[in-house]
């Protein structure tokens, strides 16, 4: 199993002077933030797909080892809620494929309003999808967690999303996600640590070590809001997984990249 563990995003204001260099440009920080953590969760692919020209530039930014994980497009989950979306899906999976190995999980993040009475609309875009691990489903309503979906998303290779709400860890696909988004309200202060969240870190790493030998890969991403300073605790997190950032210099551009990697 291998273990990935980043942030929600890496570009930040207030994360200049204390997590980048005071004077770093913008254009530097994601090659910066790739060789000191593992992997980054990307919110903007939410609001709209990545041109590939950015895509070719992040993975030219990033060692081999680094991994992306990108949110499907709103307009697929919130807007249709997944209805006769099979070919814009297939055609976002082929776009952001351009990452290579670099990919990591892409997120189907749905809205409350996705009750269990909408599964069957999941269960046939996933029929459309190739038989293979990387895509990784995040719930919102409670109603959506039975017996049924847990069957569905394990038959397709397809993980679900766990988050600071759950007391555990949800199986189901060869790979675990784990978003720690804390509270919104609560934390509102970036540049430091303002809420004290060691014994949680070592809670969400006792579970993470303790996953089956089937699991392939787990990520966990850490929001500004869990804690304050999200790089602080993304990287006392991988401390206590033994984990080190990605050392290996950037590939040459024109390495032949495949789906999923």
């Amino acid at each position: 199993m291998s273990l990935h563990v980043g942030t929600s995003g890496w570009s930040y204001k207030d994360w200049k002077g204390n997590f980048y260099p005071a004077h770093l440009p913008a254009r530097e920080q994601l090659a910066f933030y790739a060789q000191r953590l593992q992997a980054v969760e990307v919110d903007s692919s939410f609001y709209g797909a990545p041109t590939p020209s950015t895509l070719d530039h992040w993975a030219e930014a990033t060692p081999p080892g680094f991994r992306f994980a990108l949110k499907v497009p709103r307009d697929i989950t919130h807007d249709r809620l997944l209805r006769d979306c099979a070919d814009d899906l297939q055609a976002f999976l082929h776009l952001v494929a351009r990452l290579g190995p670099r990919l990591g999980p892409v997120i189907l993040q749905l809205p409350p309003a996705f009750t269990r009475s909408r599964l069957p609309d999941l269960f046939r875009l996933l029929e459309a999808l190739p038989l293979k691990p990387g895509v990784s489903v995040e719930f919102r309503h409670g109603s959506c967690f039975v017996a049924e979906t847990f069957e569905e998303l394990r038959k397709r290779a397809v993980g679900l999303v766990t988050t600071d709400q759950h007391t555990g860890l949800l199986l189901s696909g060869p790979d675990v996600v784990v978003r720690l988004l804390g509270d919104r309200e609560q934390v509102q202060v970036f540049d430091r640590v303002v809420v004290d969240r060691d014994a949680d870190v070592a809670a969400w790493a006792e579970r993470l070590l303790a996953l089956p030998t089937w699991v392939r890969d787990a990520y966990v991403f850490v929001s500004n809001h869990f804690s304050g300073h999200s790089p602080s605790t993304a990287a006392a997190l991988a401390a206590r997984l033994g984990l080190q950032p990605p050392a290996a210099p950037p590939e040459e551009p024109g390495t032949q990249r495949s789906l999923f990697g």
